[in-house]
Order: C-alpha cells, then structure tokens, then sequence
C-alpha cells in the first residue's frame, strides 16, 4: 500500500473519529439526540426524513456515518496530496518578518520573499 493511501486513511480516521464524536455530543448538548446530527448526514440517501430522526437506528445511523466518514476520508486525501507528511507542501501561503516592510501583496505570497 502507497505512503499516500495511508495517510489518507490515518488521517480520515483521526478525523472521523473526532468530528462524529463532536457531532454525537453538541447534538446531546443542543437537542437532546446524539444520533440525531449523524443521522441527518443520511439524508443524502433517505431524504429529509432522516434530519428528523432523532433515535439511533441501523438504517439513518450506520449510513450517516459511512456518508460522513466517506467525505472525511476524501478531503483528507486531498490534504495528504497538497501538504503530503514526507516533503514541503506543494502549496503554502507564508508570512516571513523580512518581508513586513515591503508592501502588503508582496507579503502574502506562495513562495519565500525573495530577500530571504
């Protein structure tokens, strides 16, 4: 297995995990329902009676948090692809004290100042 693909799933995981745990108790905090906010990530397969559905069942449940850990997952590859873990970031905005005395769009750039 590549380099990339595991990244890609370290970091899908990682992130699946803490945003269903984040979705599981603000929904607890705020409505009452922990399974409600994944539930409702369903309704791309169930419609909208899947964000009105608070219990945890199989079928709004299990496919909300395979929707959302298949979203997760794909935006993490792309992370993986643009700021891969081995090398520099192909893309970086990088903000550099030498360059604070020139003018601001020469601050804000996708490569080192060229005084430094």
């Amino acid at each position: 297995m590549s380099t990339w693909i595991k990244d890609t799933l370290a970091t899908g995981a990682v992130a699946t995990s803490t945003t269903t745990v984040a979705l599981a108790v603000l929904g607890k905090a705020e409505e009452n329902s922990a399974a409600g906010p994944i539930n409702a990530v369903s309704h791309i397969l169930w419609g909208e009676e899947a964000a009105r559905t608070d219990a945890a069942d199989v079928p709004h449940t299990l496919a909300g948090a395979a929707l959302n850990a298949a979203a997760i997952t794909m935006w993490a590859g792309l992370h993986e692809v643009f700021m891969p873990r081995d090398r520099k970031p192909r893309w970086r905005v990088r903000y550099h004290p030498v360059c604070w005395s020139r003018p601001l769009p020469t601050r804000w750039t996708t490569t080192w100042c060229p005084s430094v």
